[in-house]
Formats: C-alpha cells, structure tokens, sequence
C-alpha cells in the first residue's frame, strides 16, 4: 500500500521502494521495482501513472520499466550513461561474468530485466534535480524533489551493510565519493532505494556516512589483504574469506559470488590508478602487491 508523506511525494515500501512524485502534469515514479507486479501495485497505489525517473539500470530498479512502455507511458527517463544497459539488458550477465556468454542461472529476472526501447536521458526531464551518484553503477543518479531525496542504492542502513558485509560498487572510490558529496544535497526526507523511510536528516546522514565509511574502510582493508604479493587468481578468494563473505557465498549460491566479484575488482582497479598496488606478470602468472 502507498503512503504519501506529502501532498506531492510518497513512495510503496517493499524489496525496492517504488517513489512517487506528483506533478501538475501527472504523477511519476521514482524506480518501478522488479517486473510487471511491482508496476501494477504502484499504480493502483496512485491511481494513474504519467511517467517514470529510474535511478540505474538493475533489474530490481528498472525492471518495471518494459511494463510502462507497453501501457503507452512515454516519458521515462534515466541516467545517460545507465541507457544502453536498460535498453539492452542482456549485457548485464554478460559483463557480470567477464564478458563470456552468462550460464542460464544468470539469465534471471533479478540480473536481466526486460529490454525498455523508449528510455530517454534524465537531461530531457525538468521533473526533479538529478544529483549524480556514480558508484553503485558508472552513472547511478538521485532525485530531489520538494526535500525529499530519492537515493537508489547510493546508501545502505548499517543492517544491510552487515548483512552482506560487502556493498555492490563496479568503483567503489566513487561510491564513496558520492556518498560524502550526498550529505551537502538540501533535504528534509530520505527515500532510499532499500530499507526503511527516513524521515529525520539527523538519520539519512548517518547511513550515507556509513555507507561512505564501508566504502572507505574496505578500500584499506584489501589492501591490508594484498600485502607483500598474492597471485591474482587467488585475490578474489583471499578478499572474500578476510571479508566473511564465504557462508554467505555458501548459504546462497554462485550467483552471489558473482556479484561478490564485481565490487572485489573495483577495489583492485582503484588501487592500481591510485599507485598503491602493481601487478607484475611472472611464470607462474600475475602478481598482486602492495606498493
């Protein structure tokens, strides 16, 4: 069920908060969840659907969007640089799994959306301030709208960061970055993407500074985790046992390990631009270390 937290911004709580924006020209959706369900309780939650602002390209975000564009709803609209992975969805597994053809279990709802053809850049909207979030994704955006902050997945609660204990970032030092840059935005209520309503900023600045602060510690602790030298073949397995990360690799799967993957190599790229590791190729293949 809805709820309005003003006379023109509300959001459905659920997996992934679907926001609501109402305009003079109609109401617009900030996210539209998973699939077809997720779309068809947003809109009996408000009645009528003018358009949709998503904040990137994951399945659990964007997922909806197919089911818009075949109701004849136009005007969505997204990140430029999220565009080609919403249009052609099918390249997530792909480059979740190194750029080789993704196994069948990968070609899921949850990793591979349905293709949206009508999406357009977020430069085309006035609906809402974009405030760009690079991190999660190469060009993850937020939504301000009448004080209330629409996040995405650019912050996570504390109980989700335990939770996993490794956040998804394909570049974690921007992940970070945004976060830090997030909390000088100017508003009253936070809506993220994941977990509960905040609706005190004294409360949305301690998540994004958490979220900030696992970046951040993460980042010194594969570091840490690299030492001296270590085989890069061995780098992602080393990170995920120092991190925990293998019994939730176990309790739920390889398709976990996957996304485990993903951000475990961006804290690898962003140590080698920053000069604080190199890899050296020997005979017995690359050589991660610490500089």
């Amino acid at each position: 069920m809805g709820k309005w937290l003003s006379d023109n911004v509300g959001y459905l709580p659920g997996a992934v908060n679907i926001g609501f924006i109402r305009t003079e020209s109609g109401t617009y959706l900030v996210d539209t969840g998973i699939d077809n369900s997720s779309v068809n309780k947003a809109v009996k939650a408000v009645g009528e659907v003018k358009g949709a602002l998503v904040t990137h390209h994951h399945a659990d975000h964007m997922g909806g969007l197919n089911k818009l564009e075949k109701m004849g709803i136009t005007e969505l609209f997204a990140p430029g640089g999220e565009l080609d992975m919403i249009r052609n969805p099918t390249n997530e597994p792909y480059t979740m799994f190194g750029g080789g053809i993704p196994p069948k279990i990968m070609r899921n709802r949850h990793l591979e959306a349905r293709p949206c053809t009508s999406i357009r850049a977020n430069s085309e909207q006035d609906i809402a301030v974009v405030v760009k979030t690079p991190g999660h994704t190469t060009d993850h955006s937020a939504y301000l709208f009448d004080n209330h902050f629409f996040t995405g997945d650019a912050a996570f609660t504390p109980e989700t960061i335990e939770k996993y204990r490794l956040l998804f970032a394909v570049d974690p030092m921007r992940a970070a970055e945004s976060a830090s840059a997030m909390k000088s935005q100017s508003f009253d209520v936070m809506v993220p993407g994941h977990g509960p309503l905040l609706d005190q900023r004294s409360d949305a600045l301690d998540v994004i500074s958490s979220t900030e602060r696992h970046y951040s510690e993460t980042a010194e602790r594969v570091l840490t985790i690299i030492g001296e030298r270590i085989p890069l073949m061995e780098y992602v397995d080393k990170v995920m046992t120092e991190l925990g990360l293998m019994q939730i690799v176990k309790d739920r799967g390889f398709i976990q390990y996957i996304l485990y993957q993903v951000p475990i190599m961006g804290y690898l790229s962003n140590a080698l631009d920053l000069g604080k590791i190199e890899i050296e190729v020997r005979n017995n293949g690359p050589i991660v270390q610490a500089v």
